[in-house]
């Protein structure tokens, strides 16, 4: 199926390319027979041994025949094949695609197989040239090569290979050759790594010996080196390994030149190095001591690495290894070189300005002398000094780095040598710091304690930094970064105007590092940056006066600073405004302000202490007798009190305070106090300052409460408007009820709402409202006006004739009578009626029944509620029995149902017969049936009334109505379901549920015989001469199980013969 289909599509996408292209030649034979092509193999090649062809797409397998013999099934591409007779041959290769076959032949011509094969001394094969052939196929080691070869010679690889070869002719694939003979052939690897030491050439090989030419002379040589005099000149090497020419054969040749390079000469010692001339095309130079070659080579043509202290003969032999060069060792040198003296540098000795004997040495065996070289700036100077000598005295007093080292002196002539300079030390002379452009001296005007700091330029190479005072080093300031703070500048005890001198030095260290010194010596103290500090003197008889502090002044001041509660402020004369100072203690001091660069504050004088009174606090304005009464808590040292109201700066007198609701208004009146003090204390070491104003409190009269149109609307609260002039997101009020003047407590307050339930039915009552502050800003409002309530009578429920009944009460509007919290009445007050109300309870259990008189919403009000628990229960399910009126089923027949156990306390009875309901206070009832089938039966008790204890009962449960109450009519057999055989067995339809069959029998119009059963739906026997009747008529009727299952009515079918 998918070929068919992929054949189909291809022949409509070649016949659409043909319509496109107007291509008139093409034919719907042409494509199809295009895409059948496609599965066809393709590409059948035979070698002697085995038939290949490509993958054909789809292909489930593919068949073989040789010859046009059997064709043989194979599941790949491959079929060995092997043509012992060697002559021409047939091949059929079909491709089996969705079960048709689909076949490519090929006739296959045989060539001559190669049987001359040699191999030559260097592994190449050769071979006679076989008629007919192309080219030759090679294979190596089971793998055939990507190209053929066109000559009779094949070129083997080093290493190990297995090689065989077939005649083949290119793009004929019917052309075939059986392979040659395998040939073994193992090629020698190549020497690689040929080097040249001077003395032995050196390869890296795996044979056993090797054929070494030099400049064209061959020699043979066992092993991997061969000793060479090059006679120090240029010479070139090939080097192959050779086989036995049977199981090994010779390797490629590998070549090589060398260069000589020239000897080193004029080695000379100096300070302890060796140096010679350079050698052309030199990269390095070895270096072979005492016999042993050194591990590290040089680059330039001087050594350092030498011993001193012994003798030692050295040899130089130069290098290139970007090329094949060689050379050969110098003469030898035997030299023995002074230890270089060991040097140190005494930190301990002051540089400043005076030379001394910081660089030491120790004494060097064998020496003469030493020499000091001090470099700086470029310029070097050279000090000899004597063997007793070892120290070397130098002031190093200009700015800038020096580098000083020594040497051990040998005598000239001797087989000694100077040593090589110590390890320079490098000393550096530190320029001085210089002060900063900007924020030079800075200190804090108002705080001598602060001191104050110096900023300045860094300077490259120090260390820290040090300041002096009066050209004493002050301990604790050296400092890293470029700032030094110095907050001990005078005592705190003095109080007039002093001056002190101070300086900085930028400060060195001794470092070492990887073998080196490096020393940075502190600025010259003559360089160093200096300057003048001047403290102020100080103010002098602080005193109080109101809310002021004063105090005498001094001469050229910059202003005063005035300290207290952590924080100092600035005052230009000689008095402070501390009105601004909030509850609490302080001590109070001056000082002298400095300029806040290098003239600093003088110390503060002695503190004075004052105390701020706090400002009265829990101000309220209560009820008291009526008028207002203000309080608020007392404050300690308080003299008196102020009170100002608004925005007025006039108090209000003392006798004002407990009648403050005068003053306060409905729109809001703002009040603050004040704790009257300053005075000092009897010793006079403390001062009392008056308070500060408390905070502004704004206090509201509450506006009376008023009743709104409809205050008792609800009927059982009383309902008032909220004063109008109070924001109830900061305060919602409370309130009092009053009846004739009584605060009541028995109802429910809620927000503006007072329940009136608790009130005695029958009786009037008078209310006034009065709305209650909180004193700290809402005060009591006054009594509202009066409003008059009345409560109307609860009237009395009784059950009566299965109804809930009451008579109607005095000034009633209507009545509420409410069954499980849901209202079921709708009654208006009519004077001297008698209500009632007829339930219709549907689930059993305890019910709430609540009855009420509604008021008029206006004086009168609702009454107390009736409360009553209805008891409710299920009528019991009555028993019942059912049966058809017929013992087959006929037309006008029904289905009778009888109660056999009635049901206490029910109304009448509910039938349901065949899905029709039927109320009935008889104990049984009926329904005619027109149709068979299956009808259900049930019956229930009707509730609706109260018993003798006024429980009421609803509907029972339903009895019958499953399988259990069921009665099936059965139908009878379809007449067109009727049929007899040629043996005459009558059959018909099976009818569902029926328990067998009734029949009779009528032949040719005579009566019916017998009634017979049948448990099947067939005649118990054949008529077997049913031809020799006219008619033959049938009745059958499908019968019931005599309880449940009516047997069906009569049904005749008849059967008349088509031969007579």
């Amino acid at each position: 199926m998918k070929r068919n289909k992929l054949v189909a599509f291809l022949s409509f996408i070649l016949l659409t390319i043909c319509a496109v292209f107007g291509f008139a030649s093409c034919k719907k034979d042409d494509v199809e027979e295009f895409v059948e092509g496609l599965y066809k193999p393709t590409n059948i090649v035979y070698d002697g041994a085995r038939l290949t062809w490509d993958k054909v797409e789809l292909a489930e397998y593919y068949t073989v025949s040789i010859n046009g013999g059997e064709a043989k099934r194979v599941n790949t591409t491959l079929y060995t094949y092997e043509n012992t007779e060697g002559g021409e041959f047939d091949v059929t290769v079909s491709a089996i695609v969705n079960g048709s076959s689909n076949a490519e032949s090929m006739h296959f011509i045989p060539l001559d197989t190669i049987t001359d094969i040699t191999v030559s001394e260097d592994g190449v094969l050769s071979w006679a040239e076989i008629a007919g052939a192309g080219a030759y196929r090679i294979s190596v080691n089971g793998e055939i090569l990507a190209t053929d070869v066109t000559e009779t010679r094949y070129e083997t690889a080093e290493g190990s290979n297995r090689i065989k070869v077939r005649a083949v002719v290119p793009e004929d694939n019917s052309y075939y050759s059986l392979w040659s003979e395998e040939k073994q052939v193992y090629v020698n690897s190549v020497p690689t790594s040929v080097n040249y030491d001077g003395e032995t050439l050196s390869w890296i090989g795996n044979a056993r010996s090797y054929s070494v030419s030099i400049n064209g002379v061959a020699e043979t040589v066992t092993g991997n080196s061969y000793l060479f005099d090059s006679e120090s000149r240029d010479f070139a090497v090939e080097i192959k390994a050779l086989g036995d020419h049977v199981s090994s054969y010779d390797s490629k040749t590998a070549s090589e030149t060398f260069h000589y390079l020239q000897a080193a000469t004029n080695l000379v010692v100096e300070n302890g190095l060796l140096s010679w001339a350079e050698v052309e095309n030199a990269e390095g130079y070895q270096i072979r001591v005492n016999g042993v070659v050194q591990s590290q080579t040089v680059a330039d043509p001087v050594y350092e690495q030498l011993t001193a202290g012994s003798s030692i003969a050295v040899e130089v032999k130069p290098y290139n290894e970007s090329g094949k060069y060689f050379s050969v060792w110098s003469e030898v040198k035997d030299i023995f070189i002074l230890q270089s003296p060991n040097t140190s540098w005494n930190a301990d000795l002051e540089l400043d300005g005076q030379a001394n004997n910081n660089f030491t040495w120790d004494i060097v065996n064998g020496a003469i002398g030493y020499t000091v070289e001090i470099e700086k700036d470029g310029n070097v100077t050279h000090y000899d000094f004597p063997i007793a000598q070892a120290a070397f005295p130098y002031e190093y007093e200009e700015v800038g780095t020096y580098k000083v080292r020594v040497k051990a002196r040998a005598s000239i002539g001797s087989d000694y040598y100077d040593s090589k300079y110590s390890t320079a030390i490098t000393v550096e002379r530190l320029a001085a710091p210089r002060a900063a452009s900007t924020s030079y001296i800075t200190s804090d005007p108002t705080a001598l304690a602060n001191g104050f700091t110096v900023n300045y330029t860094q300077v490259t190479g120090a260390s820290g930094y040090q300041l002096y005072k009066d050209g004493v080093l002050l301990d604790g300031k050296y400092s890293t970064v470029l700032s030094i703070t110095d907050s001990n500048v005078a005592d705190d005890s003095i109080a007039a105007q002093q001056e002190y001198n101070y300086y900085i030095r930028s400060m060195g260290s001794v470092q070492t590092a990887a073998g080196q010194t490096f020393v940075t010596l502190p600025c010259l103290t003559a360089n160093a940056l200096s300057f003048k500090i001047t403290v102020q003197a100080m103010p002098t008889d602080l005193t109080m006066q109101g809310f002021n502090a004063q105090w005498t002044g001094v001469s050229g001041n910059n202003g005063y600073g005035v300290q207290y509660n952590g924080s100092v402020s600035t005052a230009t004369g000689t008095s402070f405004d501390l009105s601004t100072l909030h509850a609490g203690t302080y001590d109070v001091s001056v000082c002298t302000k400095g300029n806040g660069s290098n003239t600093l504050a003088s110390n503060y004088t002695a503190p004075l202490a004052l105390h701020r009174l706090v400002a009265p606090t829990n101000i309220k304005i209560a009820y008291g007798e009526g008028e207002g009464d203000l309080t608020f808590d007392a404050v300690a040292n308080a003299k008196s009190y102020q009170v100002f109201l608004d925005e007025s700066s006039q108090a209000l007198p003392e006798s004002a305070f407990d009648n403050m609701y005068q003053y306060i208004r409905e729109s809001g009146t703002v009040l603050h106090m004040v704790a009257v003090a300053n005075y000092f204390n009897d010793l006079g070491t403390l001062y009392y300052m008056t308070s500060e104003s408390s905070p502004t409190q704004q206090f509201i009269r509450l506006a009376t409460p008023t009743f709104p149109e409809g205050a008792l609307s609800n009927n059982v609260e009383l309902v008032w408007n909220a004063p109008n002039n109070i924001n109830t997101a900061e305060y919602t009020p409370t309130y009092e009820v009053y009846e004739s003047d009584v605060a009541q407590t028995g109802g429910v307050q809620n927000a503006t709402k007072f329940g009136l339930q608790y009130l005695t039915g029958g009786q009037s009552y008078t209310f006034r409202v009065k709305a209650i502050g909180n004193d700290s800003k809402y005060l009591d409002s006054e009594k509202s006006t009066a409003i008059t309530v009345y409560k109307l009578v609860t009237p009395t429920l009784t059950i009566q004739n299965g109804k809930y009944c009451w008579q109607g009460v005095a000034n009633a509007s209507a009545y509420v009578l409410e069954i499980d919290g849901v209202r079921v009445n709708n009654d208006i007050h009519v004077s001297g009626t008698e209500y009632s109300y007829t339930p219709r309870y549907t689930e059993i259990g305890n019910h709430s029944v609540k009855l009420y008189a509604v008021g008029d919403g206006f004086n009168n009000i609702n009454s107390d509620s009736v409360n009553y628990t209805q008891v409710v229960k299920a009528c019991l399910a009555p028993e019942i029995e059912f049966s058809y009126s017929s013992d087959r089923f006929i037309n006008g027949g029904t289905i009778d149902v009888n109660i056999a156990t009635v049901s206490a306390n029910c109304t009448q009875y509910q039938y349901e017969i065949a899905g029709e309901s039927i109320p009935s206070s008889s104990l049984s009832q009926s329904k005619a049936i027109e149709s068979a089938g299956t009808y259900y039966v049930r019956v229930k008790a009707l509730g609706g009334t109260f018993d003798e204890n006024e429980v009421y009962y609803i509907d029972s449960q339903y009895a019958g109505g499953n399988s259990g109450y069921a009665l099936t009519l059965l139908s009878p057999p379809t007449v067109s379901t009727f049929s007899i055989n040629s043996d005459g067995a009558v059959k018909w339809a099976t009818i569902t549920g029926a328990a067998g069959y009734d029949y009779q029998i009528s032949l040719d119009g005579g009566e019916f015989g017998n009634v017979c059963h049948s448990g099947t739906a067939s005649l118990n026997e054949l008529i077997t001469n049913y031809r020799d009747y006219t008619t033959i008529k049938i009745r059958v009727a499908a019968c019931g199980n005599g309880e449940n299952v009516i047997s069906s009515a009569w049904i005749e079918w008849l059967w008349t013969n088509p031969n007579k």
